[in-house]
């Protein structure tokens, strides 16, 4: 124990072994099964887009039925970036595909120890990445689901609470980490953004007012500092939100174009079915199923022994905090009551919002029926049980907290392991992650029908050609490009004609005949139809951006340049200082 306590190699180890008894199945040969099976599929897609020119990547190719759909215009697209450059390098696509479920992994443990290190010291570190990485949530979500982007909105969660403290605590890089941090949720996750923002903002405000008070006998602040504070870090979410506008705005407004509304809120998906009941929070069973209307849901909900424990350890140190600070007056535990009753708060509150008691409030809100689930608020509560454990642990004896932390720590490794495990595995992983895009039109499209544009025609089959001519063969056609945003072709039309071109209609498609651009039309079934009078021509058809999109790229590329510009202007007054 010793040895631990005073070795930073001793720390690493432990962190070492919560990141493989999180991951031990991914260093396996072979690949399992888990019901979203779509990743490796979305990354290949990812990597043509980038190859192909586009960028940002909104439009998949082979994605419905292989008339094209805008995947990454709405599906979180951060993971399949990092996904998609490994790829690009030359990583098999398995790997590059195992590798979006090791890295959130390795930075949640390292977050997590971060966070709980700077609220109760290298106790608290560990007892937070014992009790957040190993947390049978996310083992459901890894090697259950495969909700690869849900564990990534997790880890950037974890990172943006770490990085306010460090802002408020006005360390020089802190502002910088919260922004990266901001983006990445963004861009990761976006229902975590819903779900867990709020809780951010309540954690920042008992912060900003447990840094800004006059002294801790009062409840009065220096405004000021308070306003310094406040400032610092409106600047910093906003300049995040520019960044990621380039994906936020076009997600929120042209949603209507695609069949997401219906795909992701209506049958199956609708909230009302997937409340979880108080007793399945300790029902042991671990199944591999999904979720279901009643108790009895195929899905494991249990938060798991370790986690309990120190949720225990921060309900007792919460009230030991505030018997010291508030009875016996003594000022040093002020600020960590008040920390840990944000913490506990926050865990029962996420915990209301999960089980049924809470669909009144549910229904008065139309926005959150995109959350589709609501046991997903437990992302706020194995983030806040870690929290409030961390510095819980500072509050028991100190010739006992080494130990209870050590005994947390390895109870997480020796039973949590267990639930970070598949089901069963593929016998033929290229079954499921492949690259071959007429397979991708095939057999993933009908898995993956939420962002078809609306228009598109339902159970249509796979093109056989680019183009074809109304009424008759098209002569002479040649492709002379065929890419992702991008199609060139020439052909030679003894009459006029009405070509058909086999990409769904979608704003920000355009054609353009000899280098003028073309009115288009949208056939029944969805297609784009451009009529072309006789004679040669040279059609250009591009994936361009429409008026909103163009502000939303400006914007990000604005903000990019101002968040370098930044970075350059505080290093130099801090090198300055």
């Amino acid at each position: 124990m010793q040895f631990l306590k005073n070795s930073a190699f001793g720390v690493v180890l432990v962190l070492f072994a919560i990141v493989i008894a999180s991951s031990w199945p991914l260093f396996r040969s072979d690949m399992f099964f888990t019901h979203d099976f779509v990743h490796g599929v979305r990354i290949a897609e990812m990597a043509r887009a980038l190859r192909d020119g586009h960028f940002p990547v909104r439009w998949s190719s082979n994605f419905g039925y292989g008339y094209g759909m805008p995947l990454f215009e709405f599906y979180a697209p951060l993971p399949f970036y990092v996904g998609s450059i490994f790829y690009l390098l030359g990583v098999p696509l398995l790997i590059s595909s195992k590798l979006l479920f090791l890295l959130p992994n390795i930075l949640t443990a390292m977050g997590a120890y971060l966070l709980g290190r700077k609220i109760g010291g290298v106790k608290g570190g560990l007892l937070a990445a014992a009790i957040i990485t190993l947390a049978p949530y996310r083992g459901m979500n890894l090697f259950i689901r495969g909700a690869v982007s849900e564990t990534w909105g997790i880890m950037s969660l974890i990172w943006v609470l770490y990085a306010t403290v460090l802002t408020i605590n006005k360390n020089t890089y802190g502002a910088v980490l919260l922004i990266v941090s901001m983006i990445s949720l963004y861009l990761s996750h976006n229902l975590t953004v819903v779900i867990g923002l709020p809780f951010v903002t309540l954690w920042t405000l008992v912060w900003i007012w447990q840094e800004s008070k006059v002294d801790n006998h009062s409840w009065r602040i220096n405004w000021r500092t308070s306003l310094r504070h406040i400032l610092i870090l409106v600047w910093c979410h906003i300049l995040s939100i520019g960044i990621a506008s380039f994906y936020l705005l076009p997600l929120f407004s042209e949603k209507d174009f695609t069949k997401v509304e219906s795909a992701t809120t209506g049958g199956y998906f609708n909230y009302q079915l997937h409340f979880l009941y108080i007793r399945q929070l300790f029902r042991t069973e671990w199944g591999y199923g999904g979720s279901e209307w009643g108790p009895n849901d195929k899905l494991p909900f249990f938060l798991g022994y370790a986690q309990y424990l120190g949720l225990l350890v921060g309900f007792v140190a919460t009230l030991f905090a505030g018997w010291k600070a508030f009875y016996k007056k003594e000022i040093q535990h002020h600020k960590n009551f008040w920390i840990l009753s944000v913490a506990m708060f926050s865990v029962a509150l996420a915990l209301f919002m999960a089980v049924g008691k809470s669909q009144p409030l549910w229904d008065a809100l139309s926005f959150m029926k995109y959350i589709q689930f609501p046991w997903r608020y437990y992302t706020v509560v194995i983030i806040f049980m870690g929290i409030a454990a961390a510095l819980g642990i500072q509050h028991l004896p100190k010739k006992w907290s080494f130990a209870k932390t050590l005994l947390i720590v390895l109870l997480a490794l020796s039973i949590n392991w267990q639930y970070f495990r598949p089901e069963n595995y593929l016998e033929d992983a290229k079954l499921l992650y492949y690259d071959d895009g007429t397979r991708v039109q095939t057999h993933m499209s009908g898995i993956l029908p939420d962002y078809i544009p609306k228009t598109l025609a339902a159970g249509i089959t796979p093109p056989q050609q680019l183009v074809t001519c109304e009424k008759i063969a098209c002569e002479h056609l040649t492709i002379i490009q065929n890419l992702t945003a991008k199609k060139v072709f020439t052909l030679d039309l003894q009459k006029s004609e009405q070509v058909i071109l086999s990409i769904a209609q979608y704003p920000g498609w355009k054609v353009k005949v000899n280098g003028q651009e073309q009115s288009i039309s949208t056939t029944k079934d969805g297609l784009i139809a451009v009529l072309l009078p006789p004679g040669k021509h040279t059609v250009t058809v591009l994936f361009g951006s429409t008026p909103l999109r163009k502000l939303a790229d400006t914007i990000s590329l604005v903000s990019c340049i101002i968040f370098v510009g930044w970075i350059f202007w505080t290093k130099k007054n801090y090198d300055r200082n």
